[in-house]
C-alpha cells in the first residue's frame, strides 16, 4: 500500500545509476496530460474558481483534442523515449531540454510529469483479450509516456455525432 501515494501526481525521472521519483502537490497541479496521435495536450480538471469539471465537460475537451490532433500522428513521438533503455532516456531527456534554450521543452515535460495521470486516447478497436492487454500495457509505444501512471482509452466514435463512448 505504500506505493499508492505514487499513483497520482507523480513521475519517475531517468537518472544514472538509478531513476528517481518526484511527487507533485495536487492542488497546484490539478490537470491531466492527454496523448492523441503521439501529441500531448494538457487539460485542467478545475475552472479558475476551483470548481471541478463535470464528466460532460471533460468529454467535450476530449472531443476537442481528437479534432485538434488530426489524422496524422506526430512524426517524432517524444513519449516513445520513455520506453527506451533508462540510460538512453537519461541522455535523450537532457538533449531534449537543452534543445530549447527558452525552457519551453523543460516546461512542457514538467506539465506532463506533474499531471494527475496521462490519458492515452487510442483509435484502435481491440477485440480479443490479447488485443486489449497489448493496448493497455504498451500499444505501439509511441502514444504513451511510461514515466507516469496512465489510463488507456480506446476510442469508438459514433457515426452520428463523433462523440467519445
Amino acid at each position: 500500500m505504500a506505493s499508492y501515494k505514487w499513483l497520482f501526481h507523480s513521475s519517475r525521472y531517468p537518472a544514472k545509476p538509478s531513476d528517481t521519483a518526484l511527487k507533485f502537490e495536487a492542488k497546484e497541479n490539478n490537470h491531466i496530460a492527454v496523448l492523441r496521435k503521439n501529441k500531448f495536450f494538457i487539460v485542467p480538471l478545475v475552472d479558475p474558481t476551483g470548481r471541478e469539471f463535470s464528466a460532460a465537460e471533460l468529454e467535450f475537451q476530449f472531443n476537442r483534442i481528437i479534432s485538434a490532433a488530426g489524422e496524422i500522428p506526430e512524426e517524432y513521438p517524444v513519449g516513445v523515449l520513455t520506453s527506451d533503455n533508462r540510460d538512453h532516456w537519461t541522455g535523450a531527456r537532457k538533449i531534449l531540454i537543452a534543445a530549447s534554450p527558452d525552457g519551453s521543452n523543460e516546461e512542457a515535460l514538467r506539465k506532463i510529469e506533474s499531471a494527475m495521470i496521462v490519458v492515452a486516447l487510442d483509435d484502435t478497436k481491440p477485440i480479443t483479450r490479447e488485443d486489449i492487454s497489448w493496448g493497455v500495457w504498451t500499444g505501439n509505444g509511441r502514444n504513451r509516456f511510461y514515466d507516469k501512471h496512465q489510463r488507456m482509452w480506446f476510442l469508438y466514435l459514433l457515426q452520428s455525432n463523433n462523440s467519445v463512448v
